[in-house]
């Protein structure tokens, strides 16, 4: 007999709090190995947008 699973849920939804973590942790980590890569990152704006964010989600 077969057993289905009732949870359409998957792995990175159900552990999506622990991605967000891992990634938040890994982004102020580089941030601080490495301040004036993202300082220039940041400074990639327009109007008071950052660019890389309007790119990359826009």
């Amino acid at each position: 007999m077969a057993q289905t699973d009732l949870s359409p849920m998957g792995i990175f939804e159900r552990f999506l709090s622990i991605w967000l973590g891992l990634c938040m942790a890994a982004g102020v980590g580089l941030g601080l190995l490495m301040p004036s890569t993202f300082q220039m990152i940041a400074s990639f704006e327009y109007a008071s947008v950052n660019l890389v964010v309007v790119f990359l989600f826009g």
